[in-house]
């Protein structure tokens, strides 16, 4: 544990350490909440949140008393961003097998925090262990090997630019999905330009200035989908329009700033932005791509996203407990030794 404000700070790697029954106290950051629900054998009402601080998540459930209103008054008063204050109980939820904290209406603590100081957000924010700085040479070292002089100028117009290069940095790849980080978005779409560079070696045909390109800017439209201060939120534009068509809207407008950017490649290039996920026909994911690199793009994005899933997710996972732990993002339960 580590001083904060005075006081003795508990965080969640040293909470998921405990054993059942231990109390818990701190503040910590909301990242999402679920609609609060009904107790199925008796009156009230009870919630989950997704609480987080700079070490990683855990589930909280708050147990409402008989009277729903307080639960439902506090529910609506807490939104994703909000610092609270608590003091409960470590358990294991017996439906997801997987460590949460508990709160109990009317014997312990849940409540906002106001006026959170700007110097204390950092507590409350994961951020990527590998070094960003180091990360983002890399990403410009490709962007200098490239032999497409407009992908290249394409490529320099976004990241000849400080303010960028810092969003780039900092842009977190998801809330709670894969890659949920500071600097997140940076290292996913580092690994997928690496992915992309292997395709690309085992497939000579392929374009490979322009899937490097599709690789570095496919997720650039995430820097205006998220907002990061105590928690990753959604922007009114990210909730509106999702990061696909941000970015296909930035790298279009870029590139038209570019003399001579021919039309066809821009056209190629926000195809592969628009297909990035794949198609929603489940048996058949290519349905609708028009070249090889979009294919090739999604699956290196695809392979980076799920595997960076599935370690988060057993590093998310009690240990010492039962190895199989069901993962609510996943859908199933997972193996974690």
């Amino acid at each position: 544990m580590e001083r904060s404000r005075g006081n003795m700070r508990q965080y969640v790697e040293e909470i998921r350490k405990l054993p059942d029954g231990s109390p818990v106290k701190g503040r910590f950051a909301v990242r999402s909440k679920e609609q609060v629900q009904d107790y199925k054998s008796k009156e009230g009402k009870y919630f989950f949140l997704d609480i987080a601080d700079r070490t990683g998540s855990i589930r909280l459930k708050f147990w409402g008393g008989t009277d729903s209103r307080p639960a439902v008054e506090l529910y609506n008063s807490l939104q994703p961003g909000d610092v609270v204050m608590l003091t409960g109980t470590v358990a294991q939820d017996r439906f997801d097998n997987a460590q949460v904290i508990t709160v109990n209406e009317g014997t312990q603590l849940l409540k906002r925090v106001e006026g959170v100081p700007a110097e204390e957000l950092p507590e409350y924010l994961p951020a990527t262990r590998r070094d960003r700085r180091a990360m983002m040479d890399g990403l410009l070292g490709h962007v200098r090997a490239m032999g497409n002089a407009h992908l290249r100028a394409l490529l320099d117009s976004f990241f000849s630019d400080a303010a960028f290069r810092d969003r780039y940095m900092s842009s977190p790849s998801a809330i709670v999905h894969h890659h949920n980080v500071v600097g997140g978005n940076l290292e996913h779409s580092l690994n997928v330009v690496g992915l992309c560079l292997r395709l690309c070696d085992s497939y000579p045909e392929l374009d490979r200035d322009l899937l490097v390109t599709g690789a570095i800017l496919h997720d650039v439209g995430k820097l205006d989908e998220y907002s990061s201060r105590a928690a990753i939120t959604m922007t009114d534009e990210g909730r509106f329009l999702g990061h696909v068509a941000i970015g296909t809207r930035l790298v279009t407008e870029r590139a038209r700033s570019v003399p001579g950017f021919p039309p066809e490649l821009l056209m190629k290039l926000g195809h592969m932005i628009q297909s990035h996920h794949g198609s929603f026909d489940p048996g058949n994911a290519l349905k609708g791509m028009k070249i090889p690199e979009a294919a090739a793009l999604h699956l290196a994005d695809e392979a980076d996203a799920m595997t960076k899933e599935f370690l988060q997710a057993v590093e998310g996972a009690r240990q010492g407990q039962d190895p199989w732990v069901y993962d609510r993002r996943i859908g199933n339960e997972i193996y974690t030794r």
